[in-house]
């Protein structure tokens, strides 16, 4: 992923560390630079089509803490930077009360590797707890570390209650 980054990177430097007068060199170089960010636009939508099919929404988590139902899983961010935007609703269906919620997502590519992960805290607003039938909404952006760019990348979820 960083392959990409760099090879426009040194173009750029080495475009202004010469002085150039020729006008066609520029130009030129600007057209592959072109080239170069539309492509990875076609594979970023192609990625979000690919997630899309596969991932049918809305993905229910149940975990011994509670469900985390996933509504909305988009990949965004700039080039060089995705993540995957998530956002899910945590419904408190066991008998125990918690203080605090950890949603740990963690994107894995196509080949099973891990390439990025995010923890988010999630509490009650105004001190109250999360007591049995409750629920809470939120959104947690992940790194893809590139994981996007591999032939059927995932994500996992985990949850884990917290009592003070």
């Amino acid at each position: 992923m960083r392959a990409p980054l760099l090879f426009c990177c040194g173009l750029l430097a080495a475009c202004s560390s010469a002085p150039s007068t020729d006008v066609e060199d520029q130009v030129a170089l600007d057209a592959a630079v072109d080239r170069h960010l539309a492509a990875r636009r076609v594979r970023l939508r192609a990625a979000q089509a690919d997630l899309e099919q596969r991932v049918h929404l809305p993905r229910m988590h149940k975990t011994d803490a509670g469900t985390l139902i996933v509504t909305r899983a988009e990949l965004v961010g700039p080039m060089g930077g995705e993540f995957l935007r998530l956002r899910f609703t945590y419904v408190n269906e066991t008998a125990e009360t918690f203080d605090r919620m950890r949603i740990h997502v963690t994107v894995r590519d196509g080949f099973g590797k891990d390439r990025g992960d995010e923890t988010l805290a999630i509490v009650m607003p105004l001190d109250y707890r999360f007591a049995p039938r409750t629920s809470f909404t939120d959104e947690i952006n992940v790194p893809t570390g590139g994981a996007h760019d591999t032939v059927g990348w995932d994500y996992r979820v985990a949850v884990r209650g917290e009592q003070m």
